[in-house]
This record gives C-alpha cells, structure tokens and sequence, in this order.
C-alpha cells in the first residue's frame, strides 16, 4: 500500500519547509492525481454546460462524461437504478433535500441519535419550527455507541424516518445500519443514513443493506469538494416533494392567463436545480475508477493494521483518555482523545505547529458533534473537547511513530 503515496501530489511536497503527516482524513482526503487530471480535463477540453438541449460537441462529451459517472457511482455503491444517483453539492445539502421533502402528514416523528455530525441533526431540527413533527433523539452510551434495542423501544407506526450515523467522525465506530434498518422498516419508517465517514474505509452495497436514503460527500473519499452524494431508493423517492427548483428540473413550463403550469422532471433531474459541478462530476467518476483499481478491500485490510498500531501505541500512555479504544472487527482509523491534564487540546496542536521538521495535519474541538462530547462527559462551552486523528490508506507506522514521539514530548512539558 505504501505505493499509493506516490498518487498524491501533496504527499510528496514540502508544506513550510516541512514533511507533511496528515492525519485529518475525516475531514477529508487527498486527492489523487487521476482525479486532479479529470478535472484539469473539464476546464482544459471542455468547459461547456451538458444537457440534452445541445447538440454540439465539448457539451454532448460534458453530458456524457457526466451520466458515466453517474453510472460507475450506482456500481460503487451497489444500486439498482443508475436514476437513484443524485448530484448535490455535498452531505448536508443531501440531507437537508430529505428533511425538507418528506412527507410528514401521516407520520410526523423523527429518531436520530446523540452521536450524529451536526449536518444530520440540525436539518431536521429546524422541521419543528416549519411543520408539527416530533424530533426523539436516542442517547448513546459510554462509547457513542447506539443500542438496537433504545431503538426499538422508540420507533412506531407514528416514525416517518430514522437518521443513521453510519460511522462516527469522532470516535470512528461503524454501527450495524442493515440492523437499524430492518428494525425500523417493520414499523413503516423511512431510513437516511449519513455514510460520509463509512465510504473511504469500506465496501458500500445499498441493497444489501435495504437503506432507503443514503448520503455522503466526494472529497470524503478523496474525489472534489463541492459535490455531494444522494442515493435515493426509487420507491421511497416518489414521495418527496421538490426541494430546490428551476433550471434543470422541469420537462415544461406554460404560460397561460397569467398562470404558469409546471411538469417536473423525473427522479434525479427534479432534484438537480441549475447547472451541476461538471468537473466535480467527471472528477469523482475517475476517483471511483481510481479506487476500484487499488481495492477497497485492500484499504480496509491495510487500515486494519494502522488500527490496531495506532490503539497500542495510545493505549500505553497514562495520560491520555480514548473515546472507544476497542479494536472492533469494523472500525473507521479515526481516534478522538483528550488529556487527562487540564489543558486545551488547542494548545497541542499550537505545539505541533512550531516543531521544525513536520507539519503535522490534525483536527481539535468537537468536530460538529458537540451532543457526543457532552455525552463524553466534556462541557464545549468551558473550551472542552477532543483531539482527532484519523488516517487513510496513504498513512504508515512511520507517520504514527512520529505523532506519538510528538505527543509524548507534549506530555511530558505539561507534567
């Protein structure tokens, strides 16, 4: 795996004067250089808008290249209809057209849980000032982890939809979504899993799965920032109600005594308003081609083993406190902890910041999921919160070897 270092530009330069080690994967990954050709490719050879009302050359190969993606997409992530791939311009748009098109006048409750990114969570707060829905939020335990059976306990025939964090950005645990889903479909309702953080690391397959929304972000497998994936199943799709219109989303439009008639589009052209991130597109339609070439099953195996070496080498230091530290059998790389001295995890990454020969890529705060560090037992509000980790396949024993001499050094100034 040490190979794939060589298809990141980024990895083999100086940033500062200074190696870089880039342990902020969950936030998002680096790119490739097949994906950064692709999208040179748009702005170099084309640059024209796609669509069906054109018949000339550089926008008819922008629409072609364009549905490929769409195509390989519906592959990579195992579903049945290439028509169930819609373009956003990232997660949270994805989960805000959800809870903005849901129809909530037969069943108005809404489960999530305390472990979700904010972008899962706050959407569907702000349904409660627009319309009379209930929000129920599952409490995690210890380990922010979601128990099936809190979950059983609260879904009913009254639960429109059950929001999912598939894998968390904090604690780096993956939860049984085929279970979550099965529980919650027996009693009518809808499920949307937030999978952001799941897709780089593993295997994807929506129907095994039977999720009936499911969303992520490319730059979260390393593909462009601006471009955002929708999978929604084509029979729990027809009941959303349009979310954002105009160009792009309509068959016709008359005019007539001063009224206008409307017939939309069907799925995904009525959910993709104006004009589309083209080179986004192309791009992340030679990073899935470009992911498939090294192996996801290559990933995961390879990241394994940065686990389980990252978990020993935390695990013996006597100051530091890990959010879930089990090496479970499904796992994200990501380890959030915090010392057990009063200090602020800022103040570590200034220090990491000043050292001279690495510059070290990390995350500090709560990660846009401040429910679970309270549930963690931090107060965000008095400067608590986490360090973060989280790496890719691209990372070696090396760079961790390096984080953990930086961080004992850390440790030993605050003694």
């Amino acid at each position: 795996m040490k190979d794939i270092r060589e298809d990141f530009p980024i990895l083999n330069k100086k940033i500062n004067g200074k190696r870089l080690i880039y342990f902020d994967n969950a936030c998002s990954i680096l790119k490739p250089k097949s994906v950064i050709n692709a999208i040179n490719y748009y702005y170099t050879h084309l640059g024209a808008c796609a669509g069906e009302r054109t018949s000339y050359s550089i926008s008819r190969k922008t629409d072609e290249l364009c549905e490929k993606s769409r195509f390989k997409t519906q592959k990579f992530i195992g579903a049945k209809s290439a028509s169930e791939i819609i373009w956003t311009k990232n997660a949270t748009e994805s989960i805000n057209l959800i809870a903005n098109s849901l129809d909530y006048s037969k069943r108005n409750k809404i489960i999530l849980s305390s472990n979700s990114h904010h972008s899962l969570l706050l959407p569907f707060y702000e349904q409660i000032k627009k319309k009379k829905i209930k929000l129920k939020i599952i409490d995690c335990n210890k380990n922010g982890q979601i128990s099936s059976e809190k979950l059983k306990e609260v879904v009913d025939n009254k639960t429109a939809l059950v929001g999912i964090t598939h894998a968390s950005n904090v604690t780096g645990r993956v939860e049984d979504l085929k279970s979550f889903c099965e529980i919650s479909q027996d009693k009518g309702a809808l499920v949307l899993s937030d999978s952001s953080q799941f897709v780089s690391h593993h295997k994807l397959d929506v129907l095994k799965n039977n999720v009936d929304f499911l969303a992520f972000s490319a730059h979260k497998l390393g593909g462009p920032t601006g471009l955002g994936i929708l999978y929604g199943k084509e029979e729990a799709s027809k009941n959303l109600s349009n979310f954002i219109v105009g160009g792009n989303t309509i068959k016709t439009v008359d005019y007539f005594n001063n009224s206008l008639s409307v017939n939309y589009s069907n799925q995904p052209k009525r959910f993709e308003a104006g004009l589309q991130n083209y080179s986004g597109i192309i791009g992340f339609g030679e990073l899935v081609k470009y992911l498939e070439k090294v192996g996801l099953g290559n990933i995961e195996e390879y990241e394994k083993i940065l686990s389980a070496y990252f978990l020993k080498k935390i695990s013996s230091l006597k100051d530091v406190i890990v959010f879930d530290d089990s090496n479970n059998k499904i796992r994200n790389p990501t380890f959030s902890f915090k010392l057990k001295k009063d200090v602020s995890p800022k103040d570590f990454s200034i220090y990491l910041n000043e050292l001279p020969k690495n510059e070290f890529a990390i995350r500090t705060g709560t990660h846009c999921a401040n429910p679970l560090h309270q549930a963690l037992g931090m107060d965000y509000k008095k400067g608590e919160g986490s360090i973060r980790a989280s790496l890719f396949a691209y990372n070696t024993k090396e760079e961790i070897n390096l984080f953990f001499e930086a961080l004992s050094s850390f440790l030993d100034l605050i003694r």
